[in-house]
This record gives structure tokens, sequence and C-alpha cells, in this order.
């Protein structure tokens, strides 16, 4: 079945509105997501994803062009084929577009234009901008793995010269509850219990054994590695009743260095 293709019109003008609705609701191969005048919402209704195609005027009734493709650079979403409709002829705002990635930009004055013409390129170009964001995805995929896997690495031999056994199961629990604090919600403060829960859906196995397993590990380590290495590896203060840092303190400390470096 061929693939719909879900279009976000921004622009302001009712009767070009009016036309582009007409149009798109006429073509089967083309689903009007929404129609809006303003720039933030253009951009909440992006957030909500699977917009295949926008069609932009750069004058709004709140916000502008520019800044709308300059906002939707920086949303966490695959990027939608962008056609530019404007009365706008000045060169050095033709040459801000393109540099932004626009994929066509069609004066209002040029005596072919009509919202079925703006389609067609939508529909005749938007097979490449799959198969170009295909290829950007799986760059993507590969650079956030090379990246976790450099950083898991990092959090192993901060482990290592503390002592930790590695290649066991509760290290592993360990590594992951680290790059969890650290790397995913980035320090932002949260309960062990979410922490624990994280670890044991990743690696299949209940809340209560993460917790289990990560304290014995803890204490199994400041039991045999040497003080001075550990005063010199973990320069962190320890509570004197229990000898050891708790979860939360030990997970949080090592979060703290991991990122400061």
């Amino acid at each position: 079945m061929e693939q719909i293709i879900e279009v976000l019109l921004v622009e302001d003008d009712r009767y070009t509105c009016e036309a582009f609705e007409f149009c798109i609701h006429r073509n089967k191969k083309f689903h009007l997501a929404a129609t809006t005048g303003k720039q933030s919402e253009g951009l909440e209704i992006l957030k909500r994803g699977n917009i295949g195609a926008v069609i932009l005027d750069l004058e709004l009734d709140e916000g502008d062009g520019i800044n709308f493709l300059t906002c939707m650079k920086q949303l966490n979403i695959e990027q939608p084929l962008v056609v530019v409709i404007t009365n706008n002829q000045s060169e050095i705002t033709m040459d801000c577009l393109h540099s932004m990635g626009v994929t066509f930009i069609y004066q209002k004055c040029n005596e072919s234009y009509s919202p079925q013409v703006v389609l067609s390129i939508i529909e005749h170009t938007y097979p490449f901008r799959q198969r170009k964001n295909g290829c950007q995805m799986q760059i993507i995929s590969y650079q956030r793995n090379q990246e976790e896997r450099y950083q898991r690495d990092r959090i192993e031999e901060e482990l290592k010269i503390l002592g930790f056994k590695l290649n066991t199961r509760s290290n592993g629990y360990l590594v992951d509850a680290i790059y969890y604090t650290a790397f995913e919600i980035r320090g932002r403060e949260c309960e062990m219990k979410e922490v624990y829960s994280v670890v044991a859906k990743k690696n299949k196995t209940k809340d209560v054994n993460v917790e289990k397993s990560i304290r014995d590990n803890i204490e199994r380590t400041w039991m045999k590695t040497a003080p001075k290495q550990l005063e010199l590896y973990y320069p962190f203060p320890i509570s004197k009743e229990s000898g050891a840092p708790t979860n939360m303190e030990f997970i949080k400390n090592m979060t703290r260095k991991i990122q400061s470096v």
C-alpha cells in the first residue's frame, strides 16, 4: 500500500489555507494533519511526530518561518520535507533558506504557482527525503552506539580501579545504573526505585534483585579494597556507621565524577 504523506500547513492567509485544504482533500496521496498560522503551534504539532512534509509561509500571525525552521532543526524528530511558499524575493533570505535545508522555495508571484504544483513537488521529492532520512538515522544510531560504548567503558574503568570485579552480573547492574543517571537523565534528581526499575527491565529481572545485587557488590568491594585506594579514587564522605556508601550515595557520586571528566 502506498504511503500517505502527512502534511502540516503553516500559513496565516485564510484564502491560501482554503486553497491548499481543498487540493489536499482531493488528493489521495496526501492527508492534512493540521493547519496553523502560528510558529509555536506548528512546532508543537511537529513534536507529536509523523509529519512527512511542511508547507511553510515566512510571514505568520505569530513568529516567522525562519525561526520556525531553526527551532524545527532542534527537535528530536525525523525531519520533514519543507517547501516554502512566500512573497519574499530577497536573495539573502533565499540563501538562508537553502542553507537551512529547505527542499524547495516557491514564489507566490510566480505565474505557475498553485497549490497543485506545490503538492506535485512534494510528491516527487518525498521518496528522496525518505532515503536521506534513512541513511541519516543509520549514521546517528551508529554514533550513539559508539558514544554509549565509550561511556560504559569509562564507567567500568572507574569501577575497576576501586576494586570492583568486572564481568559479573551485579557489576553490569551497577554500570547500567550509573550510565542511566549520568547520560540518560543527565543527573536529574530521581528516586532510586526509578533507577532499579529501569535496570531491572533492561536485564529482565526484578527491582529487588538489582537493589540487593548492587548493595552486596558495594559492601564486598569496601571490605576487600585497601582503604587508601578507596580514599584516592572515591573522594567522597562515607558514614562511619555503615563503613560503605549506600547505593544512592555511590551511584550519585560516581555520576558526578564521570560527568566532571
